[in-house]
């Protein structure tokens, strides 16, 4: 590396690559909301460009320019990694393999890797199989998502971990260095919104009258005013606000990218999704409670905040 750069300067440079990642994300959205497996060929396989033949060339730019700089944050950092008392060649692999994922997701293709294979049968070796790597199936945007924020998770797990002799007072986690200041008593609202669809707004008006029981104003990102990119308000929402939640009806990928975002900078959202909505899978482990109607979800999101902030509802 030849200007040494201090860890914070590290995650706040790998930080920006994924807000990035994750404002191309929302502007391709659009461009595949009606796009879905259709047949596949005669050997049952799809075009590895499936998806991104739909994409615009300004995308397809922003989507290589995003792997170049990425490419150049890891070549400058690998020397400290392997310097890392703490890190060792395993993670170097995790480190390789993560960022080979986020280029192959951003071009909306799946990065599958094996490790070299023995082939044995009671002890008797028959053969071996070279480690393999191929990016060459199609992957869908939501998948592209979750390999995304997987990916990028890791790394900042592995930057986490660096330590040189030469680097003190870097025990600054990521979470606290990057993230603003939050508002008190304030919460931001991550779920589909469509003009057809008024049983949207009749959920979030029920949100935001639970949240205004306990005295937090609680907002959507159509009830923002801007002059900027709303996507990076709404990043500017989930760094700030005291409580984030999130309803997952619909299964909108916006949405699923605005959870992980949260995620990835340490913060926890409360999430709910109405009875029958189909959870993906990367949220599958997280505590996702189905609601009836509007009635039942008012009752669990008080019964959460009661829970959450130790006290009832003033209004």
């Amino acid at each position: 590396m030849k200007e040494e750069k201090g860890i914070d300067r590290l995650r706040e440079e790998l930080n920006r690559i994924f807000k990035e990642s994750l404002k191309y994300l929302g502007e391709i959205e659009p461009l595949l909301e009606n796009i879905e497996f259709g047949s596949p060929s005669w050997f049952g396989t799809y075009e590895k460009d499936y998806f991104w033949k739909h994409i615009n060339q300004r995308e397809k730019n922003i989507a290589e320019n995003l792997s170049r700089k990425l490419i150049d944050f890891i070549g400058e950092t690998l020397p400290i990694v392997k310097d890392s008392p703490l890190l060792s060649d395993a993670d170097i692999k995790e480190l390789s393999l993560s960022v080979k994922s986020i280029r192959s997701a951003l071009h909306l293709r799946r990065f599958i890797h094996t490790d070299a294979e023995i082939l044995h049968d009671e002890g008797v070796v028959l053969g071996f199989n070279p480690a393999n790597q191929s990016d060459d199936q199609p992957l869908a945007l939501k998948d592209a998502i979750t390999e995304i924020d997987e990916s990028f998770s890791n790394i900042f797990k592995i930057i986490d971990l660096i330590t040189t002799g030469e680097q003190k007072n870097i025990d600054v986690p990521f979470k606290t260095q990057n993230m603003k200041k939050y508002r008190p008593n304030t919460a931001f609202i991550m779920m589909w919104m469509d003009s057809d669809k008024p049983e949207l707004d009749d959920i979030k008006d029920t949100i935001k009258e639970v949240f205004n029981s306990f005295n937090i104003n609680s907002v959507r990102a159509d009830d923002i005013e801007h002059e900027d990119v709303i996507t990076k308000k709404i990043i500017e929402e989930i760094e700030t606000s005291e409580f984030l939640i999130a309803d997952l009806t619909g299964a909108r990928p916006s949405v699923y990218y605005e959870i992980g975002y949260a995620h990835a900078i340490g913060k926890r959202v409360i999430l709910f999704r109405k009875k029958g909505a189909k959870l993906h899978f990367d949220l599958s482990v997280y505590n996702c409670p189905e609601y009836k109607n509007l009635g039942d979800l008012k009752k669990k999101l008080v019964n959460r905040l009661q829970h959450i902030l130790n006290q009832n509802p003033t209004k």
